[in-house]
């Protein structure tokens, strides 16, 4: 079996790069909220 191999086109460069900007959006949001959590200041403020 031949496998061929297809240039990415700007459709999947525009694809990959919203996924990563999506990914790196929650990983960001995911440490700011890990530090928020874990200041004794906001434990009232937090359930």
């Amino acid at each position: 079996q031949k496998r061929v191999d297809k240039k990415l086109t700007t459709t999947d460069y525009l694809g990959w790069s919203l996924w990563l900007f999506g990914f790196l959006f929650e990983v960001i949001a995911d440490g700011q909220k890990y530090a928020f959590k874990t200041n004794p200041a906001h434990k009232v403020s937090v359930p």
